[in-house]
C-alpha cells in the first residue's frame, strides 16, 4: 500500500493513523504454528526527499507506530540527508536504515 503525501510533502500522518486503526478493526493476518495471529507492518520511506528537499519527521511516524501497538519494522532511507543535515541513527528511532555512498562523492571537504 501506497500512503499519500500531505501539503508539506511528507507522510500523511493522519491516512498512516487511519489504516493502523482499519487494520485492528478488520485483520487480515495469516496465523502462525502456534495458532496465533501475527502481523508485521513494513514502512519503508526517505529521511529527505531528493526532489523537493523535504525532511520527514521520523520520530513522529515512529511514536503513530509504536503507539499502534502492531508489530513493525521503519526502514529509513537516508541517502539525500547524507553530507548535508545530521543523521543519527539512534535518534531516528529506526529499524533499519540505508545510505548510498556514492551520494557524499564530491560532498567532503
Amino acid at each position: 500500500m501506497t500512503l499519500p503525501l500531505d501539503q508539506n510533502g511528507c507522510l500523511c500522518t493522519r491516512s498512516l493513523n487511519d489504516w493502523l486503526s482499519s487494520k485492528k478493526q478488520n485483520p487480515s493476518a495469516k496465523t502462525g504454528p502456534t495458532n496465533e495471529t501475527t502481523s508485521t507492518i513494513l514502512l519503508a520511506t526517505t529521511l529527505v526527499c531528493g526532489q523537493t528537499g523535504t525532511i520527514e519527521n521520523i520520530s513522529g511516524i515512529h511514536e503513530i507506530l509504536k503507539d499502534s501497538g502492531t508489530q513493525y519494522t521503519l526502514h529509513v532511507d537516508a541517502t539525500q540527508a547524507m553530507g548535508k543535515i545530521p543523521v543519527s541513527f539512534i535518534d531516528i528511532n529506526a529499524t533499519s536504515l540505508t545510505f548510498a555512498p556514492h551520494i557524499l562523492v564530491g560532498h567532503a571537504g
